[in-house]
């Protein structure tokens, strides 16, 4: 596999990916694969890849790195206020993810509510 090979696989139609984002789900790809089928080898050919989220490698699955081959953690996404579509939460969106918290101003708009009556 190298930097550039295509993403197999469902991720590949993801709209988060970018050029940013590509190493990191092409490396997703393949693990998620290996899980399923329980058992994997992935050789990383020569090249740059650069991982910005977390991947996780099944215990049955091994890693190899060709000569020349560069891992790099990076800190970019590439979709910052990119707008996302309906039912698609980003990690750090509490309120589409279902997980807001009543603050001051909710609790006193829902006490007002009910305490008529």
């Amino acid at each position: 596999m190298s930097p550039t090979s295509p993403i197999p696989g469902k991720l590949a139609g993801y709209r988060s990916v970018n050029a940013k984002m590509r190493a990191y789900y092409l490396i997703r790809s393949y693990m998620q694969r290996f899980a399923a089928a329980g058992l994997g080898r992935l050789v990383l050919g020569p090249g740059r890849y650069v991982i910005s989220n977390t991947i996780h490698v099944p215990s049955t699955t091994t890693i190899r790195l060709s000569a020349d081959t560069t891992l790099v953690k990076g800190t970019k996404t590439g979709d910052r206020g990119r707008p996302r579509g309906r039912g698609q939460a980003h990690h750090g969106d509490r309120a589409a993810a279902g997980l807001t918290q009543r603050g001051p101003r909710a609790a006193r708009e829902g006490d007002q509510g009910s305490s008529s009556g």
